[in-house]
């Protein structure tokens, strides 16, 4: 059974000058995995943008690295939103799972 929540171990790591958040062991990518569907893993992944710029939409919860995406763990960081972002996450006729890509 994991320790923390969805994940077997976390913890904080400074990269480049940006705290982040490595957690290991996510116990729903391995049902992906093991379901063949990593892409659908992928997709739930965006409720973390979600649920933090639904509390505040001046910052996002993003992922630099997920276990879906094949890395070995799912590395999280916050960050600002764009006014761009804001305005596209309130649309809901557009795509805005763009705010979660990889973009270091």
């Amino acid at each position: 059974m994991p320790k923390y929540g969805l994940h077997e171990r976390i913890e904080s790591v400074d990269v480049k000058g940006e705290k982040r958040i490595r957690a290991y062991g996510c116990v729903l990518a391995k049902e992906w995995r093991e379901c063949g569907e990593d892409s659908l893993g992928r997709l739930y992944c965006y409720i973390d943008p979600a649920k933090t710029m639904s509390v505040d939409p001046t910052k996002k919860l993003v992922h630099t690295k997920a276990i879906p995406d094949g890395d070995d763990y799912c590395e999280l960081v916050f960050r600002p939103t764009t006014e761009k972002e804001r305005k596209d996450f309130a649309d809901k006729e557009v795509d805005w799972e763009y705010i979660d890509e990889i973009n270091e």
